[in-house]
């Protein structure tokens, strides 16, 4: 992702709202513990919107449970740079905990 021109980067308001919904679905199937499937809607959603910070620290935090640091560092990132460039409308919370869970990834 980190690849892709800056204008590569805008989602369509139609994907961004497909990408939200397929964030929720994601977050319903965590609650469910069906972490397969929650990892599937994860990652459709930060296909349709690369710039779904919430998305990215969801699965930042899902590779970090599974061991796979190269993994969760990469969308742990994601998270923080997709939030920053929201400016104002950014979810404040998400850069303590995906700074948090960084520093654990960092630990290992």
């Amino acid at each position: 992702i980190d690849a892709l021109p800056a204008d590569a980067r805008t989602a369509s308001d139609e994907d961004v709202r497909r990408s939200q919904a397929e964030y929720d679905l994601g977050v319903g199937l965590m609650q469910e513990q069906n972490v397969a499937g929650a990892f599937q809607h994860l990652e459709t959603s930060i296909r349709l919107d690369p710039d779904n910070a919430e998305a990215h620290l969801l699965l930042g935090n899902l590779h970090l449970f599974r061991g796979d640091y190269p993994a969760s560092e990469r969308h742990l990132r994601e998270a923080l740079r997709a939030n920053a460039a929201l400016g104002g409308a950014g979810r404040p919370a998400l850069v303590p905990e995906a700074n948090n869970s960084l520093g654990v990834v960092y630990i290992h």
